[in-house]
């Protein structure tokens, strides 16, 4: 039996009869994903989008801020900061796209950053990575998408995790992404 008031829970056994008793008990805490604040310390994640525009006739990257939007049918890069304190193997990212961005290129792949080959796969809705070896220090790491629809987005933290030392996790700060029409 659980009682909830404002303040705290009280969980409390009733009916048992042995001397063992299993069970888990799951806390859950939701908050809007623009709103998630970073969390890690041995290992953490920075998520920044910028648009790839031309500026000055080169090909630049512009961050995109809540001032600065980006333009319906215009390539975006969004831009994982990961710092380890020390080296990990078999560590996962999992990136919930905001709703106007699209997939840039192929779902599934491999790719090399800095000194880190990592392979990714690319849902409906999310994006994942996979670095089989990271050693410490920080890396980026960088997927392309497509803003493809008008309209203001938020987007969730992108969570970076070690399979085998889970006490090694993160997440980045979550945003949100205004698309305007293209003119």
């Amino acid at each position: 039996m659980c009682i909830r008031d404002r303040t705290k829970t009280v969980i409390r056994w009733e009916g048992v009869t042995t001397d063992f008793a299993f069970g888990g008990i799951r806390y859950r805490v939701t908050e809007p994903a623009a709103k998630a604040t970073p969390t890690g310390a041995k290992l953490t994640i920075g998520k920044e989008v910028y648009a790839r525009r031309i500026v000055d006739g080169t090909s630049s990257l512009v961050r995109l801020t809540d001032e600065r939007e980006a333009v319906a049918g215009e390539q975006l890069v969004v831009r994982y900061l990961v710092e380890t304190k020390q080296d990990l193997s078999l560590v996962t990212i999992r990136d919930d796209r905001a709703a106007g961005a699209e997939p840039g290129y192929d779902f599934d792949g491999y790719g090399m950053s800095d000194r880190t080959w990592y392979g990714y796969s690319r849902r409906e809705t999310a994006d994942f990575i996979f670095i089989d070896y990271l050693p410490r220090g920080k890396h980026v790491i960088e997927l392309e998408a497509t803003a493809n629809v008008a309209g203001h987005f938020s987007y969730g933290p992108a969570e970076v995790q070690s399979f085998y030392a889970p006490e090694y996790a993160g997440n980045s700060a979550g945003g949100s992404l205004t698309i305007r029409r293209s003119e």
